[in-house]
């Protein structure tokens, strides 16, 4: 197994760490299992390990947006979703649309096959949930909603892998608490992302799911860019009036990527640098 390992790795063109943290163990772990020192439940581990290979289909990140920057609201998602997967909790990350929240969650999982993403939205209902889940766990589709459940939970509990869900706040009251219970019976990490209107809905309208709240172990609230961020994403497309893109879009990361972008075009189109009358222009387009 260990020679197997060294050879997926190579192949994939990963190091170790990628690796444990796929898998939510710790580096030294892994390092120590490849070197027939580890002291811990080999069977356990090896156990991950073969599923986890077995699993691996690379994400296709060829549709994602390539527009990236590393600012304290990612570095606060990657801790909070590293450390749910390590100790396979139930958390939750807010934020204000276009403060970057998928963003930084797709930037996250990109290179982690065995994360499954669901986006969700109004039309959302707890069967559509659970088919999801199926499909992404290659299972056959039940009639009947409590065996698509037992169905769901049977196969989380046989693998290691990690539930985001994006846009959580659609998510219904019955729903949230099928995902409590996926969670306390398969013990899989799951993650919600949501507005801030995701807030209110984990303790429901009048507390009635404030036993749904209170097991949400981290949380996270996207905040708006600092001046410091906002320049490095103005310096990715070579503009230096970050104070003019500030006052154009309130620092939300979102409408600051999309007006840097109609700016640069615009520029182009005309031969220019972009400057302040060339974003004021493009703000015409892009902010309301």
């Amino acid at each position: 197994m260990k020679n197997k390992i060294r050879v997926f790795l190579k192949g994939v063109g990963k190091n170790q760490k990628w690796l444990a943290d796929s898998i939510g163990v710790s580096d030294a772990q892994i390092s120590q299992y490849l070197s027939g020192t580890y002291g811990g439940d080999v069977r356990s581990l090896e156990t991950k390990l073969e599923n986890f290979v077995a699993n691996y289909t690379a994400n296709d990140s060829s549709n994602q947006n390539s527009f990236f920057i590393q600012t304290r609201n990612t570095e606060a998602a990657n801790y909070i979703i590293t450390k749910s997967i390590q100790r396979r909790m139930l958390s939750a990350i807010f934020g204000n649309a276009g403060f970057g929240k998928s963003t930084a969650i797709k930037q996250f999982i990109k290179d982690r096959p065995e994360a499954i993403y669901i986006k969700a939205n109004n039309l959302f209902t707890t069967k559509d949930f659970l088919e999801i889940l199926c499909e992404k766990l290659n299972l056959k589709k039940e009639s009947r909603g409590r065996s698509l459940f037992n169905a769901v939970v049977k196969s989380l509990e046989r693998i290691d892998r990690f539930i985001i869900i994006d846009e959580a706040e659609w998510l219904k009251d019955k729903t949230l608490d099928m995902v409590r219970n996926i969670w306390e019976e398969s013990n899989t990490p799951i993650i919600l992302v949501g507005t801030l209107k995701l807030k209110q809905n984990l303790k429901g309208n009048n507390g009635e799911l404030d036993y749904l709240d209170s097991r949400i172990r981290l949380r996270l609230t996207f905040e708006r860019l600092k001046d410091e961020e906002l320049k490095d994403v103005c310096q990715k497309f070579g503009v230096k009036a970050w104070k003019k893109v500030k006052d154009l879009t309130n620092s939300n990361f979102r409408l600051a990527a999309f007006l840097l972008e109609e700016a640069k075009d615009l520029a182009d189109m005309h031969g220019k640098e972009v400057d302040e009358d060339i974003l004021i222009a493009a703000s015409t387009m892009i902010v309301k």
